[in-house]
């Protein structure tokens, strides 16, 4: 039975990740031209998110991804632009990783938080080399695990792309060659393959008590604190921003995810205005990521709202985009200006 497609949806998916590399792009010029005076060591954060949601949006452009569900087989497959063997299945790997990678950004940023305020000797003890070399081989295992249990257990073979399309037909596609990952409780897996399917899971459901863990200790920690001077306030404020940032995955991303996995074990066939609820909702991820940061942290709004003219403009916000000039003239004044 084939699948109907709606035809405006790579449309809709293009123009959703244009409008995401303008914001982008945006986020990337206030990151340049706006310092920061309290979140500064924040800022390279908001550096990942410029390159993470880049990424992100083209890849999205280009693979269009859509769910498909029909009697307990889902799939995640690729009907963008890009449809020709190998590009289009590397476009959709590297498409499926910056998924799972917005996911564990996240949680870094929860992680740095609670050894910042709750285990401050801890956090103090090792040296700003060996902590970032540590969390950079924790994040290279977690990310490497997630590549292999996709490319194992979910990248099809000729078998399983054959048995996929007895029962998906995609109008224009060619499933047989398409690029996608798949998974039914109908086809018989071998042992080891499910067993990594479940070890994915558990891990997602890890990194996701991991978030709440370390949310709700950082909350304690504020609210109990007895002091209120200017380094509390500002991580009051970036704890908000921080649950803001992870509110945008969780309705985005992992929301029509474990939708998706709900009609896999249910066996509720997708529609088309399903699958694209799903694609769009994929695709509205990194328009609102950067969204959250401009309008939350104080300088960038300021700034935005100053060349919008729709705040009054500082003085000093309209010198910044010369301000390397006005440095440059202050420090080395001609012979003219100097006083007799």
């Amino acid at each position: 039975m084939a699948a109907e497609i709606d035809d405006s949806l790579p449309i809709t998916v293009l123009v959703i990740s244009i409008l995401s590399l303008l914001i982008n792009a945006t986020l990337f010029i206030l990151y340049i031209r706006c310092p920061l005076k309290k979140m500064n060591s924040y800022r390279y954060f908001f550096l990942l998110i410029i390159i993470e949601d880049t990424l992100y949006s083209i890849g999205i452009a280009f693979d269009t991804p859509r769910i498909i569900s029909k009697r307990y087989l889902l799939i995640f497959v690729a009907t963008g632009i890009v449809r020709q063997k190998p590009f289009s299945h590397i476009l959709h790997v590297a498409y499926c990783m910056t998924f799972f990678i917005a996911m564990v950004t996240i949680t870094n940023s929860f992680v740095y938080r609670y050894m910042l305020l709750c285990r401050t000797a801890l956090f103090h003890k090792f040296s700003t080399t060996k902590t970032m070399l540590l969390g950079f081989l924790i994040n290279l295992l977690v990310v490497g695990n997630i590549f292999l249990v996709l490319y194992i257990s979910f990248w099809p073979d000729e078998a399983f792309s054959a048995f996929v399309s007895n029962y998906i037909s995609i109008p224009g596609i060619l499933v047989e060659e398409a690029a996608l990952f798949g998974f039914s409780l109908k086809y018989e897996m071998e042992t080891f393959h499910r067993s990594l399917v479940v070890e994915l899971i558990l891990l997602l459901v890890i990194v996701c008590f991991i978030n709440v863990y370390c949310a709700m200790k950082i909350k304690d920690f504020l609210k109990n604190a007895k002091q209120s001077n200017s380094f509390l306030l500002l991580q009051r404020q970036i704890f908000v921003l921080l649950l803001l940032q992870a509110a945008c995955p969780v309705v985005f991303l992992l929301a029509p995810y474990c939708f998706a996995m709900c009609m896999l074990f249910t066996g509720v066939n997708s529609t088309t205005l399903i699958t694209n609820i799903i694609s769009i909702s994929f695709a509205l991820f990194p328009v609102f990521n950067p969204i959250v940061v401009i309008v939350f942290v104080k300088e960038y709004r300021s700034f935005v709202l100053a060349l919008l003219k729709l705040k009054k403009t500082p003085e000093q916000t309209v010198k910044l985009f010369y301000q390397s000039k006005t440095r440059a003239l202050d420090t080395h004044p001609t012979s003219s200006t100097r006083p007799a």
